[in-house]
Formats: structure tokens, sequence, C-alpha cells
């Protein structure tokens, strides 16, 4: 058992997951059935591109004794959905790994695999999810969102994010500029950045970006 604050992403994704979050009773408004006593949440954790880290409720549940109330599945009883993204999800929500889970995986399947087909990610993306050493830049909501520093002669370092797309065969990740930034380098909002790797005076990774780093004629993703 821990707290969302305390975990990453990776220890999450993908695992289905008992969430105790403050409020989670309001979330059943009166036409979504939950029992008496519950007080958590069955989730299955994946990663939206645009809306970030994201767990899709699939039954209430007690968090103690790890009931999971079945007969008020969201999708296959009440034919409902409910998503939670990680930015609405307090720090101090409890989370653990039920014990049955795989059987509750099995009884989930048709609801995991509908989710882990929709949101199905290309194989650069997934390769950039295992790079652990760039875990420390990454937006704690979208684990594909990664600080960068962008370097030039002219004007001071600027710290921008970059949505992370891919490596390339040298090694080097690569992603989309996501917000402009504040002097006149010669790369822009949406532009494709190949990105160096160095290491920061704490001995962590830095990534960073130049002028020349911008990948013309690639597509952001």
């Amino acid at each position: 058992m821990d707290t969302l604050g305390n975990i990453g992403f990776r220890q999450l994704f993908h695992r289905l997951v008992l969430l105790k979050a403050p409020g989670i009773k309001d979330l059943f408004v009166e036409d979504l059935k939950a029992p008496d006593g519950f007080d958590a949440v069955l989730t299955y954790p994946y990663i939206d591109r645009m809306a970030g880290l994201t767990f899709d409720v699939l039954a209430p549940a007690r968090f103690d004794d790890e009931r999971v109330f079945g007969g008020m599945a969201l999708l296959q009883v009440q034919n409902r959905r409910m998503m939670l993204r990680r930015g609405g999800v307090p720090d101090e929500t409890l989370v653990k790994i039920p014990r049955d889970v795989g059987a509750l995986t099995e009884t989930y399947a048709e609801h995991i695999a509908m989710i882990d087909e929709h949101y199905r990610d290309n194989e650069g993306v997934l390769a950039t999810r295992r790079a652990e050493a760039l875990d420390h830049l990454r937006n704690r909501d979208f684990p594909d969102d990664v600080r960068v520093l962008l370097a030039g002669k002219d004007y001071p370092n600027e710290e921008v994010w970059v949505r992370l797309m891919g490596i390339d065969e040298p090694g080097y990740p690569y992603g989309w500029l996501m917000n402009e930034p504040y002097s006149d380098f010669a790369v822009h909002k949406g532009d494709v950045l190949r990105l160096g790797i160095t290491k920061d005076a704490n001995d962590e990774f830095l990534l960073f970006a130049m002028d020349e780093s911008l990948m013309r004629g690639v597509e952001a993703y």
C-alpha cells in the first residue's frame, strides 16, 4: 500500500490498482449504482497522449479487504464509463495492487483489451517510456512530456516541454515542442526536435535542444 504522490507512472501503467481517494463516493451520482460501505474503486491505468495518465474505473470496491463489487461493474453491468485523470486525483490517495489481480484481470479482460486497443501507441513512444533515466524529467500527470533545456548562442538557456515521439538509431530521443519559446530561437511550437543528452551538476541526465535540432519533414505525434 502506498500513496499516489509517492509512486511513478511505471508502477501503475497497465496494472489493476485499487484507489481510495478522498470524495470517491461523490463520483457516483444518482444514476450510477454503488454498494453501501464502498470506499474505493478498482481501476486500470493507461496513458492518453492528450489527456495524460488516466485511471479507467472498472467497479466500486472496498479498500481494506479488497472486495470488488463486480455486480455493479461500470461497463459490464451499468454500461457506463468513468475516467479519473491523474491531475484530478489527490496525492494522498491510497493505492495498492489487489492480491487476486490475476483473477480480476481475467474478469475484466474485455474491458482492458478495449482500452489497450484504443490507446495503443507505436513502438517509438513505447521505447521512450522504457527510458527510466528520464523519469525525473517527466511531467507527473503526462509521462510522455519531458523538460528540455533549449540552448542557443544569442539567448539565455530556456526550459521548454517536449512530448516524446521516439528514439532514433544513434539513441537520441526526439519529440515535438509543446510551447513557444520566449526568446527568438529558430524553433517554434509544434516543431519536432532531436534531443541531446548530457548530465547536470548532480550527475542526472539532462535533455537539451539547439537551433540545429529541428527535424524537418517529421510530423508531430
